[in-house]
């Protein structure tokens, strides 16, 4: 360990006063850039995966739509299954729907690649 502090030492018992402290001083700044340089990387990269997050919610109120219209199309279904002939005029307007939401391309979409 000696061995390790020698040359700081020898350093240090060169320096008078005033040097010693610019030299502590440096040391601490330098340190201090290095901290504030690794806090804006890491900043900068949260900033870039929320930026994608909230690219990602565009795709959340079409899918919802196209969700919502599967379920009644699901149902009106079932229920031409069981026996309701009543259904069958609502079947296609919601089977259009659902063509429709499929073909819509997401706003989003080409900022992924």
């Amino acid at each position: 360990m000696n061995m390790f502090l020698q040359p700081g030492v020898a350093l240090m018992s060169r320096l008078k006063y005033p040097y010693k402290f610019l030299l502590i001083f440096c040391l601490g700044v330098s340190l201090f850039a290095v901290l504030l340089v690794m806090l804006h990387r890491e900043t900068n990269r949260s900033i870039a995966f929320t930026e994608k997050e909230v690219l990602g919610t565009t795709y959340v109120e079409p899918l919802k739509r196209l969700l919502a219209n599967l379920q009644r199309h699901r149902g009106l279904t079932q229920g031409l299954l069981r026996g309701e002939s009543s259904f069958r005029s609502k079947l296609p307007r919601i089977e259009a729907n659902i063509s429709e939401l499929l073909r819509q391309p997401t706003a989003g979409a080409a900022s992924w690649c």
